[in-house]
């Protein structure tokens, strides 16, 4: 369950009334709680705060748990109702169980009162699922005709009935049938002498009404009784005998018969069937309205407590408050309990400037609503921004006698709405200064509209193209500064691209100035869109990168010629990252010499292409890197293997570099193979 537990306590000792409530707290009930101590007061509180729970002293001046108990039964026959009492003897304790109270706990053992009360609701909550289910159920037969072999028609001036006859005497069944044509009602009749039959029938005929003999042979009504309590308890059972006796009545009653009735001539068994019915119709209606009014207490409760405003009902006058969600604590920082005792309450924490128009509305004439905007000062010092709104509801009928409040916390929204203030002051300054800067921007900046005729032109935009903005605003720029050979590119690819919003519709193009240049140029195109996200036109950053063009085709030429003459070394060297050693680029020489090729280099690490074993390996490589790095220039052997697994003798020359602004740890690795293995051979010999 989402919702708080409504608990309404019966006690006229505020310090058993702490020691109750501590013992759930400590339990880890989440409930609210409403005090009564006299009988006017109970039944108030109980009509008003709509419990969920009743725990009651044994007795208080003027009412005692059995009138409590009696009460309650009247308003909902299933609501937990628990006895809290100083110790009164084993009989009155074993009395109120009898008399319908769900359990009895003594208050100088509260330890069992947590164990007692979630049983209770636990009960409480199986039950109305039940009830509303039972209750749909024989609605839904009450409303149901089905053919069976036995029906016996005759014209419909009331509903069908199912009837279900526990009878093996042939003219005891035709004095039944002869009584049931005096209802006003068709009905399906279904006779069965025996248990199996009669269970069968249970399941199957669902009856909506059941008539059963008291004594058969093999089998018995009380039995039969016993069948339907445990199968379909809410169908009707009449119990006939040729005979009445009381003992056989009392034995009967206890078992939940519906009715006791003669056999015979003089029998009056369609009264009792009418009534059985009837009641039984009363009882079905009166369960879906209850289980319906409190299925609907539980979604509303469910709705209100998963609220992010605070909701509360109290009387007109706010002098009573009946209810109030959790969202109340979250946003006044007050507990639901102190606004219970106090509906006043929740004035305190306004703030003084604000509290004057909420106390001048509700000082005004009956009726009027609550509607404004005022700061709580919460416990934390924080400030929160509350809407509260009032309106009248009436709890029955037209008559409006209950006040419903529903305050919102918009501290965000006020937050935001001083940022708006402030947002459009900065804006309005802000496009004053932009302007200025779109007039001293040190690139070109153009605007155009939604034909892409140009509306704006900075003078860096007359410096690069040579237009002046007199003569370019008004213009398209296919009649300026697009070649001709590219006009079709350019109306038929990338203005349909900016017309639907496309924010990456930027790039290098060639444009041609005034005076007939073309020049190579760098565009930066933003769509502008309308609040309703049409296109409303466009804004171009413009820079004239001839230059750096150039630049950059010298560069990629000159980084050729590098490329060349790394990959004609006869050594071969590798480029490693400077702090982790890892390999960043090989030239061919080192591709041919170990079998790998640029890019598999790339993944692997020194250690895969070392002989393995100390010091050739990737914690020794590491460690000469370091020293490059950290103390200069190292020239040292090493004992390398190739992919296929040839060992190779190299002279490796390590040193940091800086290779394009970027320290590096460079590796030029010569092949001293040969040369190596004659000097261990001489030394070998």
């Amino acid at each position: 369950m989402n919702e708080r537990w409504r608990i309404l306590i019966l006690e006229d000792s505020p310090d058993d009334v702490n020691r109750i409530t501590e013992e759930l707290n400590r339990a880890g009930i989440d409930f609210m709680a409403r005090v009564a101590s006299s009988r006017m007061q109970f039944e108030q509180v109980l009509e008003d705060f709509v419990p969920d729970l009743v725990l009651s002293k044994f007795t208080l001046p003027g009412i005692n748990c059995y009138d409590a108990l009696h009460h309650v039964r009247k308003i909902h026959n299933a609501l937990p109702f628990i006895v809290v009492s100083d110790p009164v003897g084993e009989d009155a304790a074993t009395a109120t169980i009898r008399q319908g109270a769900n359990d009895f706990v003594l208050k100088g053992r509260l330890a069992g009162l947590s164990q007692a009360v979630e049983s209770a609701l636990t009960a409480f909550e199986d039950q109305l699922e039940r009830e509303q289910d039972n209750a749909l159920a024989y609605s839904r037969l009450r409303t149901m005709q089905r053919p069976h072999t036995l029906t016996r028609e005759k014209p419909m001036v009331g509903e069908h009935i199912r009837v279900l006859v526990l009878e093996d005497e042939q003219v005891d069944l035709i004095a039944l049938e002869n009584e049931l044509d005096k209802i006003d009602a068709s009905s399906t009749l279904l006779a069965v002498t025996n248990r199996n039959d009669f269970l069968r029938a249970l399941m199957d005929f669902e009856p909506q009404i059941i008539i059963s003999d008291y004594a058969l042979p093999g089998f018995d009504g009380i039995s039969a009784l016993g069948l339907r309590n445990e199968i379909c308890p809410e169908v009707p059972f009449i119990l006939t005998s040729g005979i009445l006796d009381e003992e056989i009545g009392m034995e009967a009653l206890k078992h939940g018969v519906t009715d006791y009735v003669q056999k015979g001539p003089r029998s009056r068994i369609h009264f009792a069937v009418e009534r059985a019915l009837s009641e039984a119709g009363a009882r079905a209606d009166r369960a879906l309205a209850e289980s319906n009014l409190k299925r609907s207490e539980l979604m509303f409760r469910q709705l209100a407590e998963n609220l992010g405003a605070a909701l509360w009902i109290a009387s007109q006058d706010l002098s009573k408050l009946f209810y109030v969600n959790r969202a109340y604590e979250r946003i006044w920082g007050q507990s639901a309990d102190t606004l219970y005792r106090k509906p006043l309450a929740f004035l305190d924490p306004i703030h003084p400037d604000d509290k004057a128009k909420v106390t001048r509305a509700l000082s005004a004439a009956t009726g009027d609503n609550i509607d404004e905007h005022v700061r709580i000062l919460r416990p934390d010092g924080d400030v929160t921004w509350v809407w509260i709104r009032t309106f009248p509801i009436s709890s029955s009928g037209h008559q409006l006698n209950r006040t419903c409040g529903l305050a919102q916390d918009i501290t965000e929204w006020k937050r935001a709405q001083l940022e708006a203030r402030e947002s459009q002051e900065k804006e309005r300054a802000l496009m004053e200064r932009l302007q200025l800067q779109m007039e001293r921007m040190p690139c070109a900046c153009i605007l155009q509209d939604v034909d892409f005729n140009i509306i704006y032109w900075n003078p860096f935009a007359a410096k690069i193209f040579g237009y002046t903005a007199e003569e370019a605003v008004g213009k398209h720029p296919r009649d300026l500064i697009i070649p001709h050979d590219k006009v079709d590119y350019v109306t038929n690819k990338i203005f349909p691209r900016l017309r639907e919003g496309d924010m990456t519709v930027n790039g290098e193009a060639d444009n041609v100035t005034k005076d007939g240049r073309t020049i190579r140029c760098n565009w930066l195109n933003t769509p502008l869109l309308a609040p309703d996200g049409s296109f409303n036109g466009t804004m171009s950053m413009v820079q004239d990168i001839t230059e750096k063009a150039r630049e950059e085709q010298q560069l990629r030429a000159s980084e050729a010629n590098y490329r060349e003459i790394f990959d004609s070394l006869n050594d071969c060297i590798f480029v490693h990252e400077l702090e982790s050693g890892k390999i960043l680029h090989v030239n061919k020489r080192a591709e041919d010499q170990y079998g790998y090729s640029r890019e598999e280099m790339c993944e692997l690490n020194v250690g895969v292409v070392s002989f393995g074993e100390a010091p050739y390996t990737q914690e020794g490589a590491e460690e000469m890197i370091r020293l490059a790095r950290e103390e200069g220039p190292q020239v040292f052997e090493w004992l390398s293997r190739s992919r296929d697994g040839k060992l190779i003798w190299v002279e490796v020359h390590l040193a940091k570099v800086n290779l394009v602004g970027v320290d590096r740890i460079l590796a030029i690795v010569r092949n001293i193979d040969k040369r190596k293995r004659e000097q261990l051979a001489i030394e070998d010999s």
